[in-house]
This record gives C-alpha cells, sequence and structure tokens, in this order.
C-alpha cells in the first residue's frame, strides 16, 4: 500500500512521510482528467493505495475574484481525483484547508 499525496502546499507538507509520493504541480494537473489518469498509471496507483488530495486554490479574495477558476480546481479537479481513485481501485482523502490556519503555519 502507498501513500500519495497531491499538491505540496501547507497541509501536504505537515503530512508528508519519507516514502510517501507527492505529485505537485508539475507531475499532476488535476483540472485536466487524462493527466490525473497518467499520473495514475505513472506511479502505479492501484488497489488499495491511499492518495490524499491536498490541491486547491486556497485564497478566499482570489477565489472570489476568479470565480471560474476556482471552480476548475476546487470542484472538477476533486471530482477528477475522485474519478482517477474510483477506475484505479485507490482509496482517496480530501482534504480542503480553506480557512484553517491561524496565520502561523498552525492548524487548529
Amino acid at each position: 500500500m502507498k501513500k500519495v499525496i497531491i499538491g505540496n502546499g501547507k497541509v501536504s507538507q505537515i503530512i508528508q512521510e519519507i516514502d510517501d509520493i507527492v505529485l505537485d504541480h508539475s507531475k499532476i494537473e488535476i483540472t485536466d482528467q487524462d493527466s490525473v489518469f497518467w499520473a495514475f498509471s505513472r506511479n502505479n496507483i492501484d488497489n488499495g493505495d491511499i492518495v490524499i488530495n491536498t490541491a486547491a486554490k486556497i485564497s478566499l479574495e482570489w477565489c472570489e475574484e476568479n470565480k471560474f477558476e476556482s471552480f476548475k480546481v476546487n470542484v472538477q479537479g476533486a471530482l477528477n481525483v475522485l474519478e482517477a481513485c474510483r477506475r484505479f481501485g485507490a482509496k482517496l482523502v480530501h482534504i480542503s484547508s480553506g480557512c484553517i490556519f491561524d496565520g502561523n503555519h498552525v492548524p487548529f
């Protein structure tokens, strides 16, 4: 069983362990379903592996001003990861980190 983390922001960095596979934006584009399937295939993600999706647009002000891009990442991207997990047999954990930090890099 592998642990795969999508994203490389604060939450991803907090939960990463040495043997984890980390797919940052240079390795996966969650808004593109083909990119997600390719990344899963390339990393041999399959039955029983755990995929933790931490990729998201989180700046509330930016999201308000860029609704379409926010939707593409936070909704369609998450659905693309969900569909890939379903097809490859992986288990999905989706973490949304908006508004959980106190500004000091400490989640609460």
